[in-house]
């Protein structure tokens, strides 16, 4: 993927959007999903910290009407799911949850390939499902992955004392919201959804910078994209995570490639790559 893939045009059929959630009584996901027509691939969206997933609307409709069923759920403690607001108690949690939504997807859309798609946090999430040779997805696109030693969370090694002595206690993010997007309009919705957290727990936070210290290869195809901020650490970040690994960089993008003014610059490289995978619809 040396330049980026042409913009073509959707299918002539309207999307269908739903919601649902899985999970039990007391602890539940909140799921959206999005359906064109002829759809031949689905892709599973995990979004970042302290975000939902009704923020990535754009960048489902439009794949949706180009041969992609695409599902994007609320993290436990985020946006509509259940859970005390910005937590979550261990990695394996957050794992688990992935794991959880992922089944019930391959079980609607039985016949066809799953891949995964995470920003930020969920690019953590679903590389450390991706380790997993038994997982059932055939690849991911990983955005805004960060290297093992950078996290946005003020306090970060405090936080993994915080974690045993008072898990709840609220950290706030680091990072500064203007990096988010070069969009001043992305930038001022952020951070006035009612939806969003600007901080999380002591728990959370550690648990994230644990996911990103783990290690191990990935047998399947992996896209890396990285704007602004994480473009110049992009190499540093994809090291050791295998053979099958593509950059793909946007180097005057903020770190929301996919909620920039120039998004379906990014949408049409991500459907090149899912089209290379195969089926070519």
């Amino acid at each position: 993927m040396s330049a980026s893939a042409p913009i073509d045009t959707p299918f002539d059929a309207p999307i269908r959007r739903a919601e649902f959630y899985v999970g039990s009584a007391t602890e539940r996901l909140f799921v959206r999903s999005w359906e064109g027509a002829r759809a031949s691939r689905v892709l599973l969206l995990h979004h970042d910290l302290a975000d939902h997933s009704g923020r990535y609307d754009r960048f489902a409709v439009w794949l949706a009407g180009r041969g992609t069923i695409v599902y994007a759920f609320d993290a436990r403690g985020h946006g509509l799911s259940s859970g005390t607001r910005g937590h979550a108690s261990t990695p394996r949690v957050l794992c688990d949850d992935l794991s959880e939504v992922l089944r019930e997807v391959t079980l609607r859309s039985p016949a066809l390939p799953v891949y995964l798609i995470g920003q930020g946090l969920g690019a953590l999430v679903a590389l450390e499902l991706l380790r997993d040779t038994h997982c059932g997805v055939h690849g991911g696109l990983l955005a805004a992955l960060p290297p093992a030693a950078d996290w946005p969370v003020e306090g970060l090694r405090a936080a993994h004392g915080w974690r045993l002595l008072w898990p709840l206690k609220r950290v706030p993010l680091a990072r500064d919201p203007r990096e988010l997007s070069t969009d001043e309009e992305v930038v001022r919705k952020y951070l006035e959804d009612p939806l969003v957290e600007l901080s999380v727990t002591a728990s959370l936070a550690s648990a994230c910078a644990r996911l990103r210290r783990r290690n191990g290869a990935v047998d399947k195809p992996i896209l890396i994209l990285a704007g602004g901020p994480e473009e110049a650490m992009a190499s540093e970040a994809s090291k050791g995570l295998g053979s099958e690994v593509s950059l793909r960089r946007y180097p005057a993008m903020g770190r929301e490639v996919l909620q920039e003014p120039a998004r379906e610059r990014v949408f049409a490289d991500v459907l090149c790559w899912l089209r290379e995978r195969g089926d070519g619809a």
